[in-house]
């Protein structure tokens, strides 16, 4: 987990560029989330579809697929939150051994 954590950090564009969609959420390991934040008059909701569509036929994830679609709009914002997923287990702390 760490060292995907550490690839995200290090390039993050590429890292979101390869990361692929799981249709099983407790398989994955990393949980992406996109603020998408426009002027007024917003986005175009067929610019929305369009994401969702290519999301769908590529398997890549939406915040790719927006990121693709609004690049040449320069008004647009994006930002991905990324987090371990569900499925990862915690960490686990060492205990201390205990002495005899």
């Amino acid at each position: 987990m760490q060292e995907r954590m550490n690839q995200l950090e290090s390039n993050p564009d590429e890292f979101i560029k390869n990361a692929m969609v799981t249709s099983d959420p407790e398989k994955g390991t990393i949980h992406m989330q996109s603020i998408v934040s426009a002027p007024e008059g917003g986005i175009s909701g067929d610019k929305i579809n369009e994401a969702l569509d290519m999301s769908k036929k590529t398997g890549k994830t939406l915040a790719y697929c927006l990121r693709t679609v609004l690049s040449g709009d320069e008004n647009v914002s994006i930002q991905t939150i990324a987090s371990p997923a569900d499925g990862v287990p915690e960490i686990a702390k060492r205990t201390e051994r205990k002495r005899r």
